[in-house]
């Protein structure tokens, strides 16, 4: 997966040789991540992004909390060779309508709490997935 992709195999070859070091820590909740946790997460990620559909170019709208596990969804979009485009949690569904039939993402991933709240909004708007971050992965 890293060597098709110029910017994926620079983030993963500046972690080689640290897979145990701390790469995140959220000093709100005292989770820790290492740096092979959070590259496995996000070749998960990346490959469900894959199996989804998402080719080099498409764009990915993301519409979640600031996580770890959003950081790690970034890192697959770009594994992927998608576009990573965030939406502002604040957002509201006539925003987010703007935005998802604007930009013509490939994909919505949104909080799960979201979800049925956005998925007629991204079908609306010709987004043929909406994926939750935290449940589907």
């Amino acid at each position: 997966m890293y060597h098709e992709n110029y910017l994926g195999e620079a983030l993963r070859a500046a972690s080689l040789g640290a897979d145990q070091s701390l790469f995140l820590q959220n000093h709100q909740t005292d989770d820790a991540v290492t740096y092979q946790a959070f590259f496995a997460n996000a070749e998960r990620m990346a490959q469900v992004l894959v199996e989804t559909g998402v080719a080099p170019g498409d764009k990915v709208a993301v519409q979640a909390p600031k996580t770890v596990a959003m950081l790690e969804l970034y890192v697959a979009t770009v594994l992927a060779g998608g576009v990573f485009l965030p939406l502002n949690p604040a957002y509201t569904t006539s925003e987010i309508t703007y935005f998802l039939t604007d930009a013509e993402p490939r994909i919505l991933v949104c909080d799960p709490m979201r979800e049925g709240e956005l998925s007629p909004v991204a079908k609306q708007a010709g987004v043929s997935e909406v994926l939750t971050i935290g449940a589907n992965e």
